[in-house]
């Protein structure tokens, strides 16, 4: 499980919220699990392949915006 609140990953809870998902993120403030829709093998392979191309992108650009275009959307406002 990734915890957000302590920048690391933990151990899952035994709790059913937990149970039978390809993805567990610490909500920091509650403890619940913020990716719980995330149950489904063709939706976290989606989250995997753009995870995949997002870092194709990174390594060759070595540009934060090239993924994350904050500047982008900043100036447009």
């Amino acid at each position: 499980m990734i915890s957000v609140r302590e920048a690391k990953a933990i151990p899952r809870p035994d709790g059913i919220e937990w149970r039978n998902k390809y993805i567990c993120v610490e909500e920091p403030f509650d403890g619940t699990n913020t990716a719980r829709a995330v149950h489904e093998k063709q939706k976290f392979d989606m989250i995997k392949d753009q995870f995949l191309k997002s870092w194709h992108r990174l390594k060759n650009k070595r540009d934060l915006n090239s993924i994350l275009p904050l500047r982008h959307t900043v100036l447009k406002r």
